[in-house]
């Protein structure tokens, strides 16, 4: 929680020979009119019409003047006139200063315990910043917009403030970090150009050895798309180089991720067709329908869980894949992943 009441912060309307007398409750009074309340967080006035929000879902209420979901900001449209923030550039000689986390709730004195260092690797500070909160030495100033897992700096910010167009680098893989070690965790199927697989262990990425998990990541999101990354991998024991495609980011960093793109097929948790848009010819899929329950793949049970059963299918997918399918209570088997000439298994009667 932000105390309400924290001496030595200096505040805007306060007359600077007062300094160490100052009760900086009232910033949390001036945040107030440069704050309104969208959802369960705030919008921070940027001008008198736009505020400024950070949130992991698009705000509803509100009209949207632009976006960068994969962050989670987004510039709104005021619904009243705002007393606005200034965003300052934090500096170095800012950093050293005597700073503060504030909100119209309140306000606490901390500092800054380290810099932000990539899109998703947020700025900490010593004391709990809320999300939509600001970071603050001046009561009518700011640093950077509080997440609640730390806070997104003012360079990121004017970044998004800048831009219209926010592209980010997707290799059609997710990697998982273990034990310092990174590996490929998953591989969207069907889709060409994607030259990495299941359980290689990422040594190089474009001739640099990732320092750090969340290095490796950020190197991800600023690939190029359309463009290719060269990957030093271990493989089954054996060491070689790949090059492998970029692709323009749909999904991932704050947005869910899309398993099974390149199907056109969405599924319910149990595996059942909910929706069908132009899946790959030729292969298989065009067979199946909306409603089709898929039980078994290579007959292995599909999992329960989602995420699991969409990696035993990329772990077939450079395979003939035998799905048994139910359909108006009649089991059956086809198989996918295969030229158009092959034919269905057998109906297997309920």
């Amino acid at each position: 929680m932000l105390k309400k009441t924290i001496p030595f912060i200096i505040c805007g309307f306060l007359f600077p020979m007062i300094l160490w007398a100052a009760d900086y409750s009232r910033c949390a009074q001036r945040f107030a009119l440069s704050m309104q309340k969208v959802e369960n967080s705030y919008g921070i006035a940027l001008n008198e019409n736009e505020l400024l929000y950070y949130g992991k879902q698009a705000p509803e209420d509100f009209k949207i003047i632009k976006s960068d979901p994969f962050m989670g900001l987004y510039l709104l449209q005021a619904t009243k006139k705002m007393t606005p923030l200034e965003l300052k550039d934090l500096t170095d000689e800012a950093t050293k200063g005597i700073l503060g986390v504030g909100s119209p709730e309140g306000f606490s004195v901390g500092k800054i315990v380290s810099r932000m260092s990539g899109f998703l690797d947020y700025a900490q500070f010593s004391e709990f910043t809320p999300q939509n909160s600001v970071i603050s030495s001046i009561c009518y100033q700011f640093y950077g917009i509080g997440t609640g897992d730390g806070f997104i700096e003012s360079s990121y910010i004017k970044r998004f403030l800048d831009g219209d167009n926010f592209t980010y680098g997707e290799l059609g893989a997710l990697f998982v970090n273990d034990s310092k070690r990174i590996f490929v965790d998953y591989v969207e199927p069907f889709i060409k150009g994607i030259n990495l697989e299941m359980g290689d262990e990422v040594l190089e990425i474009n001739g640099q050895i990732p320092a750090s998990f969340k290095e490796f990541l950020q190197t991800i999101y600023s690939l190029t798309p359309n463009t290719e990354a060269n990957f030093k991998i271990n493989r089954n024991g054996e060491i070689i180089d790949i090059s492998t495609a970029v692709f323009e980011r749909t999904g991932g960093m704050l947005l869910p991720h899309h398993y099974l793109s390149a199907l056109g097929i969405s599924f319910s948790d149990d595996w059942t067709i909910q929706h069908i848009s132009n899946p790959p010819t030729g292969l298989g899929f065009e067979r199946l329908e909306v409603g089709d329950q898929i039980l078994k793949i290579n007959n292995v049970d599909m999992p329960q869980d989602f995420i699991q059963g969409a990696k035993l299918i990329s772990k077939n997918s450079k395979q003939p894949i035998k799905l048994l399918v139910v359909r108006d209570g009649f089991q059956f088997f086809v198989t996918i992943n295969k030229t158009a000439e092959n034919e269905w298994g057998g109906l297997l009667g309920e």
